[in-house]
C-alpha cells in the first residue's frame, strides 16, 4: 500500500505533541477525552476510579498512623508539621522519574535491556536529591523548633525520612513504568496515582518509625 500526499514537519510535530499530551493526561489519572466539552457525568466516571484508588491508599495510611504510631504522634505532635514536606519531596522526585521513563519508553530512547542501568541511575539521583532536600528540611526544622527539647532528634527524623522517601519513590517511579511496559500495559495510565500513593505510605511510615526508634 502506498501513501499518497505529503507529510510535513508540522504534521509530525503535532502528532508528537498529541501523544505527549495523552501520556500526561493518563499519568494524572485522566484521559484526553476529559475536556470541557465532555459531559460532566462522563468526566466524573473517567476520573472516579483513580480518585477512589488514591483515597483508599490515603485512608490506609491514616489507619497505619493512628494504630501503629498513634502514641508517638501523641507524645510529639510537632512531627505532624513536617509530614507535608517529606511527602511532597518524595512525590515530586518519584513523578519526575516516572515522567522521564514513560517519555523514554514512548520515544524509544529507553529500552527494556537498560532496566538495571535505569534503576541505578534513578536511585542514585533520587538519593542525591534526598540528601540535599533532607539537609535543607532538617536545618529549617531545627531552626524553627530550636526551643523544642528533642530538636536534634526531630532534625534526624526529618532528614532520614526525606532521604528514604525520595530514594524509594525514585526507584518505584522507574520500576513501575518499565514493568507495566513489559507486561504490555500502558504505563502512563496508572503510574501517577500509584507513585503518589506509595510515596505517602512509605514516607509517612518511615518518618514515624524513625521517630519511634529515637524515642520521641
Amino acid at each position: 500500500m502506498k501513501m499518497i500526499g505529503v507529510v510535513t514537519l508540522q504534521d509530525i510535530v503535532e502528532v508528537i505533541q498529541q501523544e505527549a499530551s495523552e501520556d500526561m493526561h493518563k499519568m494524572a489519572g485522566s484521559v484526553v477525552a476529559d475536556s470541557l466539552s465532555t459531559p460532566t457525568f462522563q468526566r466524573y466516571k473517567m476520573r472516579l476510579p483513580w480518585i477512589l484508588l488514591t483515597l483508599g491508599g490515603e485512608l490506609f495510611i491514616a489507619v497505619v498512623i493512628s494504630k501503629i504510631f498513634g502514641d508517638t504522634l501523641a507524645r510529639a505532635a510537632i512531627l505532624a508539621a513536617f509530614m507535608p514536606a517529606i511527602t511532597a519531596a518524595g512525590g515530586n522526585v518519584g513523578l519526575q522519574s516516572t515522567t522521564l521513563i514513560v517519555r523514554g519508553l514512548g520515544m524509544g530512547t529507553i529500552r527494556m535491556g537498560q532496566f538495571l542501568k535505569v534503576l541505578w541511575t534513578e536511585l542514585r539521583l533520587g538519593m542525591l536529591l534526598g540528601v540535599t532536600c533532607g539537609l535543607a528540611a532538617a536545618g529549617v526544622a531545627m531552626l524553627i523548633e530550636y526551643r523544642y527539647p528533642s530538636v536534634f532528634k526531630l532534625g534526624i527524623a526529618v532528614f532520614l525520612a526525606m532521604v528514604s522517601a525520595t530514594g524509594a519513590t525514585s526507584l518505584v517511579g522507574a520500576i513501575e513504568p518499565m514493568v507495566l511496559h513489559r507486561m504490555k500495559f500502558d504505563p502512563a495510565t496508572a503510574c501517577g496515582p500509584f507513585v503518589t500513593m506509595f510515596n505517602d505510605l512509605f514516607g509517612t511510615s518511615v518518618y514515624f518509625l524513625i521517630a519511634t526508634l529515637l524515642h520521641f
